[in-house]
């Protein structure tokens, strides 16, 4: 049997090792220009976070932001910059977009929360009951997309159900009971998303300045 393939000094061995070479270093170079300037960016920025230069990395965050780049993670860090570099006011903007990005995040509700603990005139929180505080705190961490899908499977779970009640009229009184909790649920989980969804596009605007002056119309009172 010749074996001549297998040999270290045949040609074909050394072709193979040129070629695994070459694609090893390919890959290698492919790696290093995937870094987009917009990454370059945004590592430069976590650097100047880890060295303690919060404004300028927040300046640097701000960039890309200004430039479109809508991102969980670059408004999140971008928030925490400006609570570490002092201005309450330019971190709670940030943790409001970033809540606009993906509601009910957990680490910025919390990062909220405790910046507008930090401010002077805090607003008073409505004094409710347990239970409408616990509905409360559940609504504003619905996500409207998951909302949709969820109405959507409702809605199609009722449409089944009255197809089963079409044709299994031994079991009406069952499908009956299926199909209007169903479509119940749809009724309900679409109002909810409704509401989240006009509470999340509501304008609102954040008071930057440390003190402002307000007013309920035109005149000087």
């Amino acid at each position: 049997m010749d074996r001549t393939f297998y040999h270290p000094n045949a040609p074909y061995w050394r072709l193979a090792v040129f070629f695994l070479t070459t694609a090893l270093i390919g890959l290698l170079s492919w790696d290093a220009e995937a870094q987009t300037p917009e990454a370059v960016r945004y590592n430069q920025a976590n650097d100047l976070y880890r060295k303690g230069a919060f404004e300028a990395a927040a300046r640097g965050y701000a960039d890309l932001a200004d430039a479109g780049h809508q991102n969980l993670d670059l408004y999140y860090n971008l928030a925490n910059s400006w609570f570490k570099a002092g201005s309450l006011g330019n971190a709670i903007l940030w943790y409001e977009r970033a809540l606009r990005l993906s509601p009910g995040d957990p680490d910025v509700l919390a990062n909220l929360r405790f910046t507008r603990a930090r401010l002077v005139d805090r607003a008073e929180e409505e004094d409710l009951l347990p239970g409408v505080q616990l509905l409360t705190m559940v609504y504003r961490r619905l996500d409207p997309d998951w909302l949709l899908i969820f109405c959507t499977a409702m809605l199609f779970l009722a449409g089944v159900g009255g197809i089963l009640w079409l044709f299994r009229p031994e079991r009406r009184t069952l499908w009956t009971g299926i199909t209007v909790v169903l479509l119940a649920g749809w009724l309900v989980t679409g109002i909810a998303w409704e509401m989240r969804s006009g509470d999340l596009s509501a304008p609102e605007a954040v008071v930057m300045q440390e003190e402002v002056v307000g007013k309920s119309g035109p005149g000087s009172d």
